[in-house]
């Protein structure tokens, strides 16, 4: 038995009206779709020469890490001038470890180079508020491998920045 897999099966003789079979095993290196194609042959004259072939296709999926992203701003109300504090969180529900995992958005860009399955890793930043109203900080995470749930990938934070008081002199 030949075909393309790197080794094949020989029987050293097969009786007629008998089968006899061999496993062959192997490791796909991408994802997609993988087919094999078996042929058999033997020494003798074979008069149906169109069953001597088969194939089989196998579905390849691509390794999986599941990635979500959590955003808290602390505190949630400050002043101008106040510091907020962001924590990123991203957790990896796998089944696989997570590599180049990057956090990009509004807020300065956090990197790790590996999550493993079941674990999480925190990212802290810090902005000075600068301007009245709300400021909304809204990052993503992504990694090397296929993410079979995109949809927690994004969070946002908002806090509310005031004026402050002015502070009257010269009573």
């Amino acid at each position: 038995v030949t075909g393309s897999l790197p080794d094949g099966c020989t029987f050293a003789s097969l009786a007629s009206g008998t089968s006899d079979s061999c496993v062959l095993t192997d490791i796909a290196s991408t994802a997609g779709t993988l087919t094999h194609t078996m042929t058999v042959a033997a020494a003798e004259n074979d008069p149906n020469l169109a069953d001597n072939s088969a194939s089989s296709s196998t579905t390849v999926e691509a390794a999986a890490a599941d990635l979500s992203l959590s955003l808290t701003a602390t505190p949630s109300t400050v002043l101008i001038g106040d510091t907020i504090t962001y924590t990123l969180r991203v957790t990896n529900t796998g089944p696989a470890a997570a590599s180049t995992v990057t956090v990009s958005g509004t807020l300065p860009r956090c990197t790790f180079k590996t999550i493993a399955s079941g674990a999480s890793k925190n990212c802290i930043k810090t902005v000075t508020a600068t301007t009245a109203g709300t400021l909304s900080q809204t990052m993503t995470v992504s990694a090397k491998e296929y993410d079979p749930n995109t949809v927690n990938n994004t969070a946002t934070s908002s806090t509310t920045v005031s004026p402050g008081c002015a502070v009257a002199s010269g009573y």
